[in-house]
């Protein structure tokens, strides 16, 4: 299982170059940190110069939390508040982002946003 980052930061490796104090969130390609192109979804600011293949430090907005998937999601999903206390990538009450793949039923770590 993840580590919850409760301490604030995360390290993340990135595969391009991006300039510290940057606004990052995860890429649904590959899941590596990228520059944050997509309001709403900014976990965190990046610490420090990277380039690809680099790991960064990054200073997430909020801590990270567990939440069990009432359907499938891909790293980076947007994932939503569902009626059954779980999550889902669809809805109307943003949680944040996966950190990982997963299938349903099981537990993904979610970057709050």
């Amino acid at each position: 299982m993840s580590t919850q980052y409760d301490n604030g930061y995360a390290s993340l490796l990135f595969a391009s170059t991006v300039t510290a104090n940057s606004l990052v969130t995860m890429s649904t390609t590959d899941n590596t940190g990228v520059v944050c192109a997509t309001a709403g979804l900014a976990i965190g600011t990046l610490q420090n110069d990277v380039v690809s293949g680099d790991v960064g430090l990054v200073k997430l907005n909020r801590p990270s939390t567990f939440a069990r998937l009432a359907t499938l999601c891909t790293a980076a999903d947007p994932l939503f508040v569902d009626a059954t206390g779980q999550v889902s990538n669809a809805g109307t009450v943003r949680l944040g982002i996966a950190r990982t793949t997963q299938p349903t039923s099981t537990v993904v770590e979610v970057f709050l946003v």
